[in-house]
């Protein structure tokens, strides 16, 4: 049974990509959104680049999108500091937090 067991959750781990991701709390300059490939795209005051949402990133999912955006605003608006959640920069290197790419924007949330 525990073999069995060992070998199910070995199986499911090893089925994944391995999934890099990186948080990071940026100042947001302006919060674009609309109907192209760019679901959300977020600018910042720091001099760095920019993110963007896109559904394929997403898995094709416009309501992740919607609430990724909600998320964003509401920080915004409020005044409180929003931490975002980047999978990668545009050119395929690795997400960061002083990006010279725009980076793949994969959730955020209100601090």
């Amino acid at each position: 049974m525990i073999r069995t067991l060992v070998a199910g959750i070995s199986l499911v781990l090893t089925s994944f990509p391995a999934i890099a991701s990186i948080d990071c709390t940026r100042p947001i300059q302006a919060v674009w959104s609309g109907f192209d490939e760019a679901r959300v795209y977020v600018v910042y005051r720091d001099g760095f680049a920019n993110a963007a949402m896109t559904l394929p990133e997403v898995a094709n999912d416009e309501r992740f999108a919607t609430r990724t955006l909600a998320v964003i605003l509401s920080g915004h608006l409020t005044g409180r500091s929003v931490t975002f959640r980047y999978s990668r920069g545009s050119d395929g290197s690795a997400p960061s937090c002083t990006p010279a790419v725009t980076q793949s924007l994969i959730g955020a949330w209100v601090n």
